[in-house]
């Protein structure tokens, strides 16, 4: 396992000098922690962050909570090719939701931490996982050239993450994603285990048929990430996926419950507005 305790990189460096080097942050979230699996399964040396409060995780080395630390203090970081930011930063605890500045200067200190302290100095790598919330959903489907136009809280925060890191970070990735869900363990899914409820007390699920997502595994997603983040790739990649309604994603999740379609009362709860956040990609 490429995995290793207090960034590792020190022992590593001689025998590794032309790897990647990641620090993951979220390596205990729940993409994280799949990110960190597929680090591993390639022998890319990596160290994670979890916040402070976290429990122990064999994915986890460093303590790190975002906008309270500072990246610049994370022990090894010198030796840290490309930073990996698989957390829900957009939506940090100790800011205000509406204070977007003081979100804007946290993350424009995040990466230039990174980007002065890491070993490629200026030239490090990030690689920022973002999401369908810059967009609004009055023009979907959307491809990485189409202008973000959030109409939420969280949606603004994302966006601002993004032009943050590209501005700031010469070597950068900004990759969207839609919904993530365990298709291995769907149970474990909280969107599908309050509908499974439901249905087991023979209650009806409604669900949007007029609000279209992207959906995709975690763990296709994390091959994904990690793929496009040791790669050459720059600016903004969709990870796209079948575009499908939210009662859709619904039913897929009971099927992957081995719920039979006639039990599974799924009922449409038309919206009154339309959205479609679902993302397409003009790159193979």
């Amino acid at each position: 396992m490429a995995h290793s305790s207090q960034l590792g990189f020190q022992e590593t460096m001689s025998s590794n000098a032309n790897s990647h080097h990641c620090l993951l942050l979220g390596a205990t979230g729940f993409l994280g922690r799949s990110v960190a699996l597929e680090l591993a399964s390639r022998d890319i040396l990596f160290a994670g962050s979890s916040r402070r409060e976290a429990v122990e995780s064999a994915s986890a080395d460093v303590r790190f909570e975002f906008p309270v630390d500072r990246l610049s203090k994370v022990a090894g970081l010198n030796h840290a090719t490309n930073l990996i930011i698989a957390t829900r930063i957009a939506d940090p605890r100790g800011l205000p939701d509406q204070d977007d500045c003081a979100f804007r200067s946290a993350m424009e200190q995040l990466c230039e931490d990174f980007m002065e302290g890491g070993a490629d100095g200026r030239e490090s790598r990030v690689t920022y996982i973002s999401s369908d919330a810059v967009f609004s959903g009055s023009h979907g489907p959307y491809v990485e050239f189409d202008v973000p136009d959030a109409d939420t809280a969280y949606g603004r925060r994302q966006r601002i993450a993004e032009e943050t890191v590209q501005r700031v970070c010469n070597n950068a990735l900004i990759i969207r994603t839609s919904y993530v869900f365990n298709k291995r363990e769907p149970a474990s899914d909280r969107r599908f285990r309050a509908a499974f409820s439901k249905v087991n007390a023979g209650q009806t699920v409604r669900a949007d048929d007029n609000v279209f997502k992207s959906p995709i595994s975690v763990d296709k997603l994390a091959r994904f990430v990690v793929a496009n983040a040791i790669s050459d790739r720059t600016g903004i990649l969709h990870a796209n996926a079948d575009r499908m309604s939210v009662k859709e994603f619904y039913s897929l999740g009971f099927d992957l419950m081995g719920i039979p379609h006639q039990k599974q009362r799924l009922i449409s709860n038309e919206k009154a507005a339309y959205s479609d956040t679902s993302l397409l990609s003009r790159f193979k």
